[in-house]
């Protein structure tokens, strides 16, 4: 990130933040739609704050695209960064 952008500039955070959880859900939804099972989420990069309100959307999410979801927050975590991990060596 170049110096002086905003904080969330490049996920799309910052935007994101102007939706409405459903609206989120949906959007997230449409975009993995079509990511196979097995393989790691893109939204799991949004999701790694690891803020109460970005686990809950990554479980709903997950829940959506009918996938499994650690109850425990920090489970989840953990879930969400092992996917981090995968993505990264994906590029």
């Amino acid at each position: 990130m170049r110096r002086g952008s905003p904080p969330g500039a490049k996920t799309g955070q910052r935007e994101l933040s102007r939706l409405t959880h459903q609206d989120k859900l949906t959007l997230l939804e449409t975009v993995e739609n079509k990511t196979l099972p097995g393989s790691p989420l893109w939204s799991a990069v949004l999701a790694a704050t690891g803020s109460d309100e970005a686990l809950r959307l990554h479980r709903d999410l997950l829940h959506r695209l009918q996938r499994p979801a650690p109850a425990d927050d920090a489970d989840l975590l953990a879930q969400i960064t092992a996917e981090r991990v995968q993505l990264r060596r994906q590029w």
